[in-house]
């Protein structure tokens, strides 16, 4: 079966970058850094609706050492103000941290979706509001988190916007290629919770090749669902939509052997282990604000030649 497999390329306006956080006295201390970042000051819309807002970015390097990381932002808006909530883990070498946990209230901005800056975080925003960079620092911690060629990008029926991108991540050394997996979803306070759960996972391997198969578990069958898988193999991007998918338990661990036959793509993935500095960490990445965050590291086969993948399982209930 031909994959549908067709190049994006980044839309014009997204070249005019809008720096949403600078570094200034007065404004918000950045996470122990030393630094300050201010808040951006924008008018309160004339109507606000009470809602959730989430955004999840999911990176994954190329290289068997390279780092994997999970960031999520979470504002609940009021008509009064918007109590935010950020978290990023990152994971290298089978050890996780938590670097960025923080709780605060602002006031109401004009676009209550847009990951907003302080703690120690700066953030690179287009135009049209698209995350295009995320700069990051604190005492024990520091990255920048790049975004580049726009693989895929989709809006789901319900609104959710999602996009899969080749990324550069830095820490101070050579900056190291990479593939991110970005969405964004909101709930009015008004509508029921959702009740199915969503698991995106996004694999990497050495050779520079990336997987992205997203599901949502909810269904007859949580094992097999009618799933979307995104793939960037010799250089080239595919979508394979409707694919069923089979989730089957790995040999006896935790994780899966999961197959797409159409296709003939193979992983077969355990749960790398959650090894943090403590307990603290450890619960956090189990399961923080609903959402469970694990990293994965297998084997992915491909027409019948095998690669070692490592990346990270994101389990989420949405906003």
């Amino acid at each position: 079966m031909k994959p549908a497999s067709w190049r994006r390329g980044i839309p014009a306006a997204l070249a005019a970058l809008a720096l949403v956080g600078t570094a200034c006295s007065g404004g918000e201390a950045g996470g122990g850094s030393g630094e300050t970042i201010s808040r951006p000051v924008l008018p309160a819309p004339s109507a606000i609706m009470p809602a959730r807002y989430v955004t999840d970015v999911a990176y994954v390097g190329f290289g068997s050492s390279a780092p994997v990381a999970a960031l999520r932002f979470r504002h609940d808006v009021s008509t009064t103000s918007l109590e935010r909530r950020y978290r990023i883990w990152i994971g290298q070498g089978g050890r996780w941290s938590s670097v960025l946990s923080s709780t605060d209230t602002l006031p109401v901005p004009r676009a209550a979706w847009r990951v907003l800056p302080g703690h120690g975080l700066r953030v690179l925003a287009a135009s049209g509001g698209d995350l295009e960079g995320l700069v990051f620092r604190a005492a024990q911690t520091a990255f920048q988190l790049q975004p580049g060629k726009v693989l895929d990008e989709w809006t789901s029926p319900t609104g959710q916007r999602s996009r899969l991108l080749l990324a550069t991540w830095a820490e101070g050394g050579e900056p190291m290629t990479g593939m991110v997996f970005e969405r964004r979803e909101a709930r009015p306070f008004d509508s029921p919770p959702p009740r199915t759960l969503e698991q995106a996972v996004l694999l990497a391997d050495p050779a520079g090749d990336g997987l992205l198969v997203l599901r949502d578990t909810g269904g007859d069958d949580p094992d097999r669902t009618a799933t979307t898988a995104y793939s960037w193999i010799g250089g080239q991007e595919a979508r394979w939509p409707e694919q069923r998918v089979d989730f089957a338990p790995g040999d006896g661990q935790t994780g899966w052997t999961l197959s797409i036959a159409d296709v003939g793509l193979q992983a077969t993935l355990i749960l790398a282990p959650l090894v943090a500095d403590d307990s603290v960490v450890a619960d956090s990445l189990s399961s923080d604000a609903g959402v469970r965050i694990h990293g994965l590291r297998g084997t992915l086969r491909v027409g019948g030649r095998a690669r070692s993948v490592h990346g990270l399982t994101i389990l989420a209930r949405g906003p």
